[in-house]
């Protein structure tokens, strides 16, 4: 999964914020600041104005305002599409929406769940099959 145009503030903010709605179906939409610098947790400082979960019950509401920016038909059927594919998982699309005007949007989750199913199923390959070093 991609981790976006993000330092690793950022990222930390979006990833909490999955980790916070990782039950329910839904976007995160990251907001850069024209003017204000936020703190992280971290004490670090940080130019994003706001990270927002957006659930699904109010992606419409979503979708109205993004259809008045520049490109917004295709942020907003990016968005539906990603939602489409990923239904019910933890990973969430997330919206980064920069202070010129720009957008990135992708896909963003905490890989730990996918490594450790992978590390599973390796041990249990080695199991089954017998490790072929001595």
């Amino acid at each position: 999964m991609s981790k976006g145009p993000f330092t690793y503030d950022v990222e930390f903010l979006v990833l909490e914020k999955i980790q916070e709605h990782a039950a329910e179906n839904g976007i995160i939409v990251v907001k850069e600041s024209n003017y204000a610098l936020l703190f992280t947790s971290a004490n670090n400082l940080c130019e994003i104005e706001s990270v927002k979960f957006v659930p699904y019950a109010k992606i419409e509401r979503f979708n109205t305002e993004m259809r008045k920016r520049n490109e917004g038909k295709y942020i907003v059927d990016t968005v539906c599409q990603l939602i489409l594919d990923h239904y019910g998982e933890e990973a969430k699309p997330v919206v980064y929406l920069k202070r010129d005007g720009t957008h990135w949007v992708g896909m963003v989750g905490d890989d730990k769940r996918r490594m450790h199913t992978i590390d599973y199923l390796t041990r249990c390959l080695e199991a089954h099959y017998g490790d072929s070093q001595p």
